[in-house]
């Protein structure tokens, strides 16, 4: 159809049907705009951010619950599905949440985690909410049964990861892989907060922070493997010895505990429940943070691909399958001792318990480090 034009105005509340009719007879509409009679003013097609993504543009990520949880290590995931669009030079991620066929996920996953509509919120409030926060995801999907998986595999030209296929789920989910992925070609620090969660954050610490250096402390408060949990006592010793007009700390609970009772030897210090809650408002405090302290837990994940300081205390922990070394020599790729290879010069693991005297000292050692590299910027 031979139209060509220099300036089309659209002058209907029925824009997007009109776009659509002008795509589907193969008309360039880089040159439209529309009338916006509120408010007596064209508006351009910039301006009106109309979608033209082309589907050889996406990677297809899919995230398959049968080997894969329903907790914050889908961040891995999300991580190295960045660096593989990088890799692949791709504009987009689309991804791919694709149900097992046992109830819940992974078996156990819904006795682990408190039943099945405890699963589907963590699916929901987490897993959706740290695939949505990367930059270049375009979409997030949640297919309603395994069988929908096929149709859409089928249809898709490029995903992650490259050998995956429905009927041969992979974990992928290995902090060891996204270390070969980085090795391979791509930036893994990809998680930012988005500028309204920045907005509202720092608007909450502006009622107190007084100019003081904010420290946060990530909680983990589960009713199950309590040795891995936060030592209070150790924690409270340590905050009582700083100068409270130099540091303002911030805890965040954790995410099945963010209202219950206040735990006692903390009970002086503020508690951010949103970042508890919302993945993009936890992010938002952790980029304000000077320091960001942490046990090993599953928020901690989010921090591995930030460039926000921070240091994880009990990294490895006798006799805890997860955190025992034969773990880390598998799933990390880390000796117990050693500098995990994510962390840049600003971030560590402390593999060992949180004393006291273990905080100070670490905390110390990076609060040197920082302040060493003031003006400057270094790898």
């Amino acid at each position: 159809m031979g139209i060509s034009f220099d300036r089309l105005i659209i002058a209907s509340s029925y824009v997007s049907e009109i776009l659509n009719r002008l795509l589907a007879l193969g008309i360039e509409i880089d040159n439209v705009e529309w009338y916006f009679a509120e408010e007596q003013r064209l508006v351009s097609a910039d301006e009106l951010g109309i979608q033209k993504q082309d589907a050889s543009e996406i990677l297809y990520a899919f995230y398959d619950l049968a080997l894969n949880p329903s907790t914050y290590d889908s961040a891995v995931f999300a991580a190295r599905a960045e660096m593989a669009r990088q890799r692949l030079r791709k504009k987009w991620i689309h991804f791919i949440i694709v149900p097992s066929l046992i109830e819940g996920g992974r078996p156990g996953d819904k006795q682990r985690y408190g039943g099945l509509q405890h699963i589907k919120w963590r699916q929901d409030s987490v897993v959706v909410s740290i695939f949505k926060v990367l930059e270049h995801c375009v979409a997030c999907s949640q297919l309603a049964h395994r069988g929908e998986v096929f149709a859409m595999f089928e249809g898709v030209e490029c995903t992650f990861p490259e050998a995956y296929h429905p009927e041969n789920p992979t974990d992928d989910h290995r902090l060891i892989d996204a270390i070969s992925d980085c090795v391979a070609g791509g930036d893994p620090y990809c998680f930012k907060p988005p500028s309204i969660a920045r907005k509202h954050t720092q608007h909450w610490l502006n009622k107190f922070q007084n100019g003081r250096k904010l420290l946060t402390l990530t909680l983990r408060e589960y009713d199950y493997l309590t040795e891995r949990n936060a030592d209070l006592i150790a924690w409270q010793r340590f905050f009582s010895k700083l100068d409270s007009k130099e540091y303002c700390i911030v805890i965040i609970r954790d995410t099945d505990k963010m209202y219950h009772e206040y735990p006692e030897p903390l009970k002086e210090y503020k508690s951010f429940p949103a970042a508890s809650l919302d993945v993009r408002f936890r992010l938002a405090l952790y980029e304000q943070a000077y320091i960001n302290l942490t046990v090993t837990t599953g928020p901690s994940s989010l921090l591995y691909f930030t460039q926000f300081p921070y240091i994880q205390f009990k990294t490895f922990v006798p006799g805890v399958p997860a955190q025992e070394k034969e773990f880390h020599k598998t799933r990390t790729g880390a000796e117990v001792g050693s500098k995990f290879p994510l962390t840049r010069w600003n971030q560590k693991w402390f593999w060992f318990a949180d004393t006291t005297e273990n905080i100070s000292y670490e905390f110390n050692l990076l609060v040197s480090t920082i302040e060493s590299h003031k003006g400057e910027y270094s790898e």
